[in-house]
């Protein structure tokens, strides 16, 4: 009995690293952002869990996607991308196809 509920707990515990990140096409999901960047003049670039050399954009060298001050939810996505980075929370970026650079469309997360 005691084999059986240390497997199961075994299998528990390795249950989320199975639920992977992901990046295909315009999309970053469920992600953990592993490395923020301001610049000087403000933009913002993120390196992210998932393989952003799998999207339908150029993350770079550096593998970063990216938002700039310019951009009209920039606060918002700011203070979303250092709140999920500071708890490792996932967060899915979906990115705007066809444009080179990897530019954010918009973020959002799920409870």
């Amino acid at each position: 009995m005691r084999y059986v509920l240390s497997l199961i707990a075994a299998i528990s515990v390795g249950i989320p690293s199975f639920a992977s990140a992901s990046c295909s096409g315009v999309f970053c999901g469920d992600v953990t952002i592993e490395r923020l960047v301001v610049s000087n003049n403000g933009d913002v670039s993120i390196r992210t869990s998932g393989d952003e050399t799998q999207l339908d954009c150029d993350p770079g060298s550096s593998l970063y996607l990216k938002f700039r001050t310019t951009d009209t939810a920039y606060a918002e996505w700011y203070a979303m991308s250092l709140t999920a980075y500071v708890q490792q929370a996932p967060i899915t970026f979906r990115m705007i196809g066809g444009t080179g650079t990897c530019y954010v469309s918009y973020m959002f997360q799920e409870q």
